[in-house]
């Protein structure tokens, strides 16, 4: 007997296991099952009462209505998503089912409300910002809209209702008559038929085809990138990006990276993050005709750059000889011979007072006394001479007479001058051949 009430237990407690596994397991199979015969029958303009889609939104609506309907962009519809106060209304793939897009504006009020709730504006109507559902109250302002050339417009101000296909969100943005995701057409209750479900869903479909095949234009133009940083974090808001993914764990033997540190993201690294550097990739094009300038040993520049060359300027076109062609250049042309050959006389002056010691421009002698004239003849006479009597700081040492000769400013030049002409020639030996593309 006891054996007996053991194994009833024991098949008592297998059932309820067994129970309890298509509670929990198969609950949320069967719900579905339900909800998607639900919007089948909706879809078809009846509900599980068989009433009509119209004859039951007749029932929900207020007497002091002004109109009646769904707000839609395309596909899209004005939803409530969390039908609690506080929560913020969105937009959703449009369904005749449930009271969550089923809007209605208020006669008294021009309140904007479901079955429960209206939706609310910032409390300061001239600056933009975010919806949410509030209780109804005629008294707010930013409670009431108006719905005018396709736009639903707070009154009192210059906020349109506005959403946004990526966050799947309203909010109110200064009204702008160039902007599509402000216009909100409305599906009148009062201009269904009774197969309103039907009919609705047909003409979602045509709307939906059409910005599907929009959307494969799109595709076909738009270039194909791998995945990177700047997808991931396509639609993450400004500081709150997680960077513990792009931590690595060192590889030395001793040093490692502090795992307490906070995911801080200074700004500059996080607009980074969020871009993305393409290889701009052209068409090499060969470079196929030469300078042509005239060279003073005669011939023409042989050199091949693309615009500019270095020796004679801007590559323009030349006659066989080196003759410009068109009538500005040949001006601009005989403008630097002018040019240089004003810089080659200077040179030259500079070259000849170097080797002279003679300054080849003509000064102005300044007029001074006789007695500063017996001086400077004084000087010259003596020029050549070493005064040994003089001490202190004027004394003249062999030491002194050697750095005024080698740092006289006659030598220095000539040093520069030879420097110069050893650097031209090693530049002309390794680069002259070098050409500018």
């Amino acid at each position: 007997m006891v054996l007996q009430a053991i194994l009833r237990n024991r098949i008592f407690f297998v059932a309820l296991l067994v129970l309890l596994w298509v509670l929990i397991y198969m609950m949320p199979t069967l719900m579905q099952g339900y909800k998607e015969e639900r919007v089948d029958l909706h879809r078809q303009g009846r509900t599980l009462n068989k009433k009509p889609v119209v004859e039951l939104r007749k029932e929900e609506i207020p007497v002091n209505h002004l109109q009646a309907g769904w707000f839609h962009q395309g596909e899209m519809c004005l939803d409530a998503i969390n039908s609690k106060e506080d929560g913020k209304p969105g937009i959703f793939k449009c369904h005749d089912t449930g009271d969550k897009q089923f809007w209605f504006i208020m006669k008294d009020s021009n309140g904007l409300r479901n079955k429960r709730l209206c939706v609310e504006g910032p409390k300061d109507l001239r600056k933009p910002g975010e919806v949410k559902l509030k209780n109804c109250d005629a008294g707010v302002e930013n409670q009431a809209w108006v719905y005018e050339s396709e736009n639903l417009k707070l009154s009192g101000g210059e906020l349109c209702l506005e959403s946004s296909l990526k966050t799947k969100k309203v909010r109110v943005e200064v009204c702008d008559s160039e902007k599509k995701n402000q216009k909100w057409q409305l599906k009148k209750l009062e201009d269904l038929e009774p197969d309103a479900g039907e009919n609705m869903k047909r003409e979602y479909k045509s709307e939906a085809s059409h910005h599907s095949s929009i959307r494969e234009k799109h595709l076909a133009i738009a270039p194909v990138v791998p995945f990177d940083s700047d997808l991931k974090l396509w639609e993450t808001e400004s500081g709150n990006i997680d960077i513990s993914s792009y931590k690595s764990d060192s590889l030395h033997r001793f040093w490692k990276t502090n795992e307490h540190q906070e995911n801080f993201v200074p700004s500059e690294v996080e607009a980074s993050m969020r871009e993305r550097a393409f290889r701009m990739e052209t068409k090499f094009e060969p470079v196929e005709r030469k300078c042509g300038a005239q060279l003073p040993q005669g011939g023409v520049c042989q050199r091949m750059d693309r615009y500019k060359c270095p020796f004679h300027g801007k590559i323009v076109e030349r006659d066989s000889v080196g003759r410009a062609i068109h009538p500005e250049d040949i001006e601009r042309d005989k403008q630097l011979d002018v040019q240089r050959k004003e810089k080659e006389c200077l040179q030259i002056q500079k070259d000849i007072e170097a080797t002279t010691g003679v300054s080849l421009i003509k000064k102005k002698r300044p007029r001074v006394s006789k007695a500063q004239t017996r001086k400077d003849i004084q000087k010259k006479r003596y020029a050549r001479l070493t005064n040994i009597k003089k001490t202190g700081d004027n004394e003249v040492t062999s030491k002194k007479g050697l750095k005024n000769k080698v740092f006289s400013a006659r030598s220095l030049d000539k040093i520069s001058h030879a420097k110069n002409q050893s650097s031209q020639r090693k530049h002309q030996e390794r680069f002259g051949s070098n050409f500018n593309y």
